[in-house]
């Protein structure tokens, strides 16, 4: 008994084969008996080493700073790039919404000039030289906006009288349209988007023509 080591996974193995012993009927029992219990208590039993599966060596510490310190360049330069893209398209989105306030003074602007000409066209009872002057001079307050031009739709008068170029009756109605072209670029006037800007006015002569 002084070499015996009776482990656990002995212990089942000697259940079982007592079982099977049991079951079986051609054994007698006692020999068989004697024979498990001298196998367990024999010299050096259960003491056989398990081969352990090789494994892959473990990263060294400098390997693993050296990986850590990659992951962290690469990700400080993706979130430089992503700053940088964010920050070019602020700054082009605010471009546009300047322009976008502009475009909006300008329509302003045009309301105005459309309203000073219906007033010249009232009084003066139609379109003469002083009409074409005072829009010269209106269009030349007009910041942001070219190619300006203006039509007048109504019933004229005939014949025309002198120093008139289209005569309006009195009480007659009629209708102007200003039109003007405008681009919206940004900050280095790329000109991207074309905008067409028009106003409108309506009136009536207030001149009597014999």
């Amino acid at each position: 008994m002084q070499h015996s080591r009776f482990l656990i996974p002995e212990a089942a193995v000697f259940v079982r084969e007592a079982v099977i012993f049991t079951l079986s009927k051609e054994n007698t029992g006692a020999s068989y008996i004697t024979d498990i219990c001298s196998s367990l208590h024999r010299p050096g039993y259960g003491t056989a080493r398990r081969a352990l599966l090789p494994q892959k060596p473990f990263p060294s510490l400098k390997k693993r700073q050296a990986m850590a310190g990659l992951l962290k360049s690469e990700r400080g330069e993706a979130s430089c790039f992503s700053t940088v893209i964010f920050i070019f398209i602020t700054v082009l989105l605010l471009a546009f919404i300047i322009d976008l306030f502009g475009i909006i003074s300008t329509k302003q602007q045009l309301d105005h000039c459309a309203d000073q000409m219906v007033k010249q066209i009232q009084l003066s009872g139609g379109i003469s030289g002083e009409t074409e002057a005072l829009f010269q001079f209106l269009c030349s307050q007009i910041t942001g906006a070219d190619s300006l031009s203006y039509t007048v739709n109504a019933s004229y008068k005939s014949p025309t009288p002198g120093g008139m170029n289209q005569a309006i009756q009195l009480g007659s109605p009629f209708y102007i349209t200003i039109t003007g072209n405008a681009k919206l670029g940004g900050f280095w006037n790329f000109n991207l988007v074309h905008i067409r800007i028009v106003s409108k006015g309506a009136g009536v002569s207030e001149h009597y023509w014999k």
